[in-house]
């Protein structure tokens, strides 16, 4: 009876352990695809740089890790929106016929809120950062500086691992772009 209860208790461990691990897996494989397609989606409907949309991609990465339903301590969506910004988004919404929670709605959203021609444009001067530092940004890191102070206006925040994310994700979706080519 105890060599039943043991090994009973042994497969139990091992479901449990290779469920943890398959659902980590499954996890970073959709987080990785839905990074390619935000970052692949910005490039084609913006009139962004790559490393402009490595920027972006980073930023909502750290802001909702892609996920478009977050709405936790007052805030909503992939950049986490607040206040009078969420509800520019819910109206939005509602004029192209979408749920909020919807992710071409909310990347449309970004696009329209970094067009210095659009009536949602957000992009301000802010700690030393300014929209023509946007503009001329060459690197995914600088890009993603310039964006993440103009666009969020965070008070604090780790620039060295905001910086990383973008470079990783601006490698990532230029060599799979590179690679899907050939």
């Amino acid at each position: 009876m105890k060599k039943r209860i043991l090994s009973l208790v042994l497969i139990v461990v091992f479901v449990v352990a290779c469920y943890s691990v398959l659902s980590e897996i499954n996890s970073k494989d959709y987080s990785e695809g839905k990074m390619q397609v935000i970052y692949s989606y910005l490039l084609e409907n913006g009139d962004l740089s790559p490393t402009q949309a490595a920027g972006i991609t980073a930023v909502i990465k750290q802001q909702s890790n892609f996920d478009t339903s977050v709405h936790q301590n007052g805030t909503t969506g992939l950049m986490c929106w607040t206040f009078e910004r969420e509800k520019q988004l819910t109206e939005f919404a509602r004029e192209k016929d979408s749920k909020i929670t919807n992710l071409y709605t909310q990347l449309d959203f970004i696009l329209e809120e970094v067009n210095s021609d659009s009536e949602y444009y957000q992009l301000i001067k802010y700690r030393g950062y300014s929209p023509e530092d946007w503009e001329k940004a060459s690197t995914p890191e600088e890009s993603v500086l310039a964006f993440v102070y103009i666009y969020i206006r965070p008070g604090t925040f780790n620039e060295d691992a905001l910086q990383a994310s973008a470079n990783e994700i601006y490698e990532a979706c230029t060599s799979s772009k590179s690679r899907q080519l050939v």
